[in-house]
């Protein structure tokens, strides 16, 4: 089982994203897409990931990644949602990684 972390639009089809993915998932954090007035907000996300898995959300991308470490452990983090998402969780993500 793998931790996610989510960013997605509202008016994408969060519902059936969720149902395809999560079940495959242990813990799921959520957060919104940084600047983005179409983004789904991370409580709205939170709501609909709950029917499938453990979940929290966070209040930035930063956040959301070390809060899905902590839950992760060994195990994978698997990062999806809007393209706007993994744009801008990319700097971050390599941010944390120069430090391990």
């Amino acid at each position: 089982k793998v931790t996610a972390v989510v960013g997605m639009m509202q008016d994408k089809n969060i519902d059936d994203v969720f149902r395809l993915t999560l079940p495959y998932c242990k813990h799921i954090v959520t957060v919104a897409v940084d600047n983005m007035p179409r983004s789904a907000t991370a409580d709205d996300l939170l709501q609909k990931a709950k029917a499938f898995c453990s979940a929290e959300m966070a209040e930035n991308y930063r956040d959301a990644i070390l809060k899905a470490a902590k839950q992760a452990g060994d195990d994978p983090i698997f990062v999806f949602g809007s393209l706007y998402f993994a744009a801008g969780m990319r700097p971050v993500l390599q941010e944390i990684l120069k430090k391990i």
